[in-house]
């Protein structure tokens, strides 16, 4: 029988094991006829001599070719997903937070990975949903998500600004005046310093990076151009 998937490795992280068995359903998927008793072979068959040793370690007194697929599958996983382990992650999506220099969307990128890791089940999309709201770290947009308690993870993201709204804070001669555009509600802070330099490609700029340098010159130049 030619070998259609690689051997699963001992020393495989949870998430490589996890992703391994995703594949192994789906290859079963191409095959017809795939009783429990042939999804045990094909499986034990695939995972290698090293990863078989370890699943009769895990079932033992009993043999693996006499355990069902999803009762096997379930012993791996428990065996590269212990209980401490999932505590252990979830302690750091709860932690998780985003930072100043971080877009929105890198955040929510960012939680996705971590949750990967937490064994959630059904209530994935409810703590993604609730710690997206809880880490946004935008007051006004964090009230206004607040007023949708029950809305999916994907809508509350949806509603989170992308890359080309933003609010510009100036700050020229120790005086801050805020200029708010159509609605813009991500905040992009750049210190202007009117200092004689008239190119705004060497103004000094401390700036969150949900925009470009490009963008963020372009909207600094429009500004002081009509002023």
């Amino acid at each position: 029988m030619p070998a259609e998937m690689e051997p699963l490795g001992v020393n495989s992280t949870a998430r490589d094991v996890e992703d391994y068995l995703e594949r192994f359903d789906i290859w079963c998927l191409t095959k017809s006829n795939m009783d429990d008793k042939k999804l045990t072979a094909y499986f034990l068959h695939f995972v290698g001599k090293e990863a078989y040793t370890l699943i009769k370690n895990l079932v033992y007194p009993e043999s693996p070719i006499d355990i069902s697929y999803n009762e096997l599958k379930k012993k791996v996983l428990q065996h590269f997903k212990p209980i401490n382990f999932v505590a252990a992650e979830r302690a750091r999506f709860n932690m998780l937070t985003r930072s100043h220099s971080q877009s929105v969307r890198d955040f929510v990128l960012q939680l996705q990975t971590q949750a990967a890791k937490c064994d959630y089940g059904a209530q994935l999309e409810d703590q993604l949903r609730d710690r997206l709201i809880a880490g946004i770290q935008l007051p006004e947009l964090q009230q206004k998500l607040l007023l949708c308690p029950h809305q999916k993870f994907q809508t509350i993201r949806k509603m989170c600004p992308d890359s080309r709204k933003f609010l510009i804070a100036i700050v020229c001669c120790n005086r801050e005046e805020i200029f708010k555009q159509n609605d813009r509600d991500i905040i992009v802070i750049m210190m202007r310093y009117r200092d004689g330099e008239t190119n705004p490609a060497l103004w000094k700029t401390d700036y969150l990076p949900t925009v470009g340098v490009a963008s963020t010159y372009l909207e600094a130049d429009k500004l002081k151009t009509a002023g």
